[in-house]
């Protein structure tokens, strides 16, 4: 975990997808977690590392010799453990990017892209992501426009900077579509029956 208690988790159905939340992994109050950039939801023993799942069972096999040693020793009985690691797994953490918070169950997430899923309670709230996206471009692109000539050179020489704008102007329109399909869906009836291959229907709904 880091510094805040955030514990760095990965999506089970898109292994690419990190991000990082507090959670309780077991009893009838287990975590559901939603991944916050696609929406898979599973408990949050499902979204485990590997690195992480061999620390949690270093730490409870240890604890577990530790209990049982003392409860025998208290009973009059000798027990001897087999050997247990000297020095229980650790790894660190990779450092996220940012932290966000959701606007409905105030619950604190740590990600490394846009999410648009609140891990804690899964709700979507793409018109925040939209403007949130938009303010983090606009940060890049001020950023870039501030470098040295030459460093602007070698990054479009090379083609970063042409990567850099393209990834941009992707992550803009995904969220912007996302949010388009929200407005879609809030204020059409029956929306998922409307064809959107009929831009001129859809329109004129959304207008009323």
């Amino acid at each position: 975990m880091d510094e805040n208690g955030l514990m760095l988790l990965r999506c089970p159905s898109e292994q690419d997808h990190r991000f990082a939340v507090k959670i309780n992994f077991e009893g009838p109050e287990a975590d559901l977690i939603y991944c916050p950039y696609c929406g898979h939801r599973a408990l949050a023993n499902e979204f485990i590392t590997d690195e992480a799942q061999r620390r949690l069972m270093e730490a409870s096999g240890a604890a577990m010799i530790l209990h049982l040693q003392d409860k025998f020793t208290r009973s009059g009985f000798k027990f001897t453990p087999a050997p247990m690691p000297q020095v229980i797994f650790t790894y660190e953490q990779e450092k996220t990017r940012r932290t966000m918070h959701c606007n409905r169950c105030d619950e604190p997430a740590a990600v490394f892209g846009i999410a648009m899923f609140c891990p804690g309670c899964g709700q979507l709230a793409p018109a925040d992501q939209f403007i949130e996206m938009l303010e983090i471009e606009r940060r890049t692109m001020t950023r870039l426009s501030s470098l040295p000539a030459d460093v602007l050179s070698d990054l479009e020489a090379d083609g970063s900077l042409a990567r850099i704008y393209e990834d941009s102007v992707e992550n803009t329109c995904a969220a912007l579509e996302t949010f388009l399909k929200s407005v879609f869906a809030e204020r059409v009836p029956n929306a998922e029956s409307v064809s959107l291959c009929q831009p001129d229907h859809a329109l004129s709904i959304m207008s009323v």
